[in-house]
């Protein structure tokens, strides 16, 4: 690797180490950069950097070409850079020495202070440092600020640095006010609707959900998607559109049947607003979809509708994109393709689960056209699938019974047959350390799951052994299921009684 241009004069020739560019004895008031460093060192010998659980943080924000005119501060930053790239955990304990050998050797007032500043907040968050890596992401922001002014554009990847340091400290909202105020600098400089701006939504987007923050969510997606509209191509405003309907089909599987928000909507229940808000931008990523040559996306857009109709309980709605999205993969892929195959089983997961029976159509039609994949043909329809509910849920109890120990899970343990309709059958309990009540459930939430049934030769045949695990534990009564609320408060009762009379 060559310097960049250089300023006239030939590069200054310094010796290596903390000596580089610094007279002997030079005083340091100026900021507290040798405290910083004597902390950081201390950290680096005692404990050693601990090895980075991902790959490295900001590594987009990385000032990687600096112009440098002195060749030694030059070849160091190279040489540390190259070690942060290799993104190793004892690459990036010597990236982060490497920087901070070469910030202490520069002087004070050196241009490239706040850049060089930036890089080591980098590597030494990337190490696991981010204590330091917060004072010297602020130190260079604050310095880059007092040259510049507070709304130069030169500010932007300094905050989004900080924003990335003070994510990885766990300090959530600090980190979405300083990715915000990046988006303000460039909101005043270049416009609201400005594609510059995507970087600081991207990590709000990001951090927000991490920490369920829905609302942030939805303002930042809506908000991209708008500057998608605006300025970029259909294929950017597609991707913002399933962003946007993912997002919204997320939100509304995991929000209960029966929630309710406000007055102005009482008598439509939050998950259907989302799920019909998820609904909406399906539909519109088709459309811009169906304007490009991604037949990969847009079946896969129309695959999501049908499974969000199917969600929302509205079996009319599912089947009929679930049909739409059939004739799609056959017009794009042919009749006998795998994807159709795969398709032809999606769709009689929709129709099982709007209990008609012409799932077992398109899952003989799905045995017959995979017949050239057996594998694919296995893993779809060699074993039953639960379909309803997604996801196993832990019920709770109002007390641990006395025989079970205090660390024991709470369990009920059953075997059950998955009968050709997708229904459980035959079930019987092999093991249970809860009550009689609990154990009733148990079944009874068996019962109501509904599964792909294995097929064989084209037909959908009965799957006997099958195995459940029921968890409970150890809380307030579900309020999904009141009346063992009433049952709890029948027998605190009950037990206030008795004691009060044990006392007369």
């Amino acid at each position: 690797m060559h310097p960049p241009s250089q300023p006239a004069g030939p590069p200054t020739e310094c010796g290596a180490g903390v000596a580089l560019g610094r007279s002997p004895g030079a005083p340091d008031p100026a900021r507290p950069k040798s405290r910083w460093r004597t902390l950081t060192l201390f950290t680096l010998l005692t404990f050693g950097f601990p090895t980075p659980a991902a790959s490295v943080l900001s590594l987009d924000l990385l000032q990687r070409e600096l112009p440098f005119a002195e060749r030694a501060f030059y070849d160091a930053h190279v040489e540390a850079v190259e070690s942060l790239d290799l993104a190793t955990a004892a690459a990036i304990d010597r990236s982060a020495t490497q920087f901070l050998d070469l910030q202490a050797a520069m002087p004070d007032d050196h241009v490239l202070q706040p850049d060089v500043q930036m890089n080591l907040a980098i590597a030494l968050a990337a190490a696991g440092d981010v204590e330091s890596a917060l004072a010297f992401a602020q130190a260079a922001l604050e310095t880059k600020r007092a040259s510049t002014g507070p709304y130069d554009l030169r500010l932007i990847p300094f905050m989004l640095a900080e924003g990335d340091v003070l994510t990885q400290a766990d300090q959530t909202d600090a980190a979405i006010m300083a990715y915000q105020r990046a988006q303000n600098v460039t909101h005043r400089q270049l416009g609201v609707h400005t594609p510059a701006q995507l970087l600081a939504i991207e990590r709000v987007i990001a951090v927000a959900a991490l920490n369920d923050l829905d609302h942030i969510v939805d303002i930042q997606h809506k908000m991209s998607l708008r500057i998608a509209q605006q300025s970029m191509t259909p294929d950017v405003i597609a991707t913002k559109q399933l962003a946007l309907a993912d997002h919204y089909n997320l939100r509304a599987e995991e929000t209960p049947g029966g929630t309710f928000v406000s007055p102005d909507t009482a008598y439509i229940p939050l998950r259907l607003q989302r799920g019909q808000a998820a609904v909406s931008y399906y539909e519109d990523a088709i459309t811009t979809l169906r304007s490009l040559d991604d037949p990969v996306r847009l079946t896969s857009a129309m695959h999501h509708l049908a499974q969000t109709w199917s969600m929302l309980d509205r079996p009319r709605s599912a089947k009929k994109a679930a049909r739409l999205y059939l004739k799609e993969v056959r017009a794009r892929f042919g009749d006998s393709s795998v994807r159709t195959g795969s398709a032809l089983v999606s769709v009689g997961d929709i129709f099982l689960l709007s209990r008609d029976h012409r799932a077992n159509e398109y899952y003989a039609e799905a045995w017959s056209v995979l017949e050239a994949a057996p594998d694919l043909r296995q893993e779809l329809l060699g074993q039953p699938k639960r379909l309803k509910p997604r996801e196993i849920r832990s019920y709770p109890m109002d007390r641990r019974p006395v025989h079970v120990g205090p660390d024991d899970p709470l369990i009920v343990r059953m075997i059950y047959t998955v009968r050709p309709d997708g229904r459980p059958g035959a079930v019987e309990i092999l093991q249970a350390n809860v009550l009689a009540e609990e154990r009733r459930m148990s079944r009874a939430y068996l019962k109501r799951m509904l599964f792909r049934p294995r097929v064989v030769d084209g037909v959908p045949v009965a799957t006997a052994e099958q195995e459940h695990v029921q968890p409970f534990w150890v809380g307030a009564p579900d309020a999904l299921f009141p009346w063992n609320q009433k049952r709890l408060e029948e027998k605190r009762a009950r037990e206030e009684a008795a004691a009060a009379t044990a006392t007369e």
